[in-house]
């Protein structure tokens, strides 16, 4: 069962992919929207040592990075920004920390399902401040 609600999500694995020949050194991905003729919206990968460059030495990592701009048109292209900007939600769900996150992402998911729009407070603040946050943009 997919628990983050990407059942329409499809991975293809392409060995002609290239990108960064200069410095990526490992698995490197792209990320493109179906149904838009545009390149990738997002893309990365593993590199060694490239760090060295800044004086920081022997230091391998991941990299990523997301085109807002290419976001934006995708989002635009197939009409998926909503027609009203006003900042209101029907249902905020808490966050009380990281052990109740699948279950925040699953609720939040069951509620969309339903027709109604909601939210999950991005950090594990104190109650009172996702109280404040839930009264600035109640309808």
């Amino acid at each position: 069962m997919n628990r983050l609600g990407l059942e329409n999500g499809r991975l293809e694995f392409d060995i002609t992919l290239a990108r960064g020949l200069n410095y990526y050194t490992g698995a490197i991905f792209e990320v493109s929207a179906d149904q838009v003729k545009m390149g990738s919206i997002c893309g990365g990968g593993r590199y060694d040592d490239l760090t060295a460059q800044f004086g920081l030495k022997d230091v391998s990592g991941i990299g990523i990075s997301f085109g807002a701009d290419r976001i934006y048109d995708v989002l635009n292209e197939l009409s998926l920004f909503p027609d009203s900007t006003a900042s209101s939600i029907s249902y905020l769900i808490l966050n009380f920390g990281d052990e109740d996150t699948i279950s925040n992402l699953d609720l939040a998911k069951k509620i969309r399902a339903k027709g109604h729009d909601c939210e999950i407070y991005p950090n594990n603040v104190k109650i009172q401040k996702q109280f404040k946050y839930a009264d600035a943009t109640e309808r």
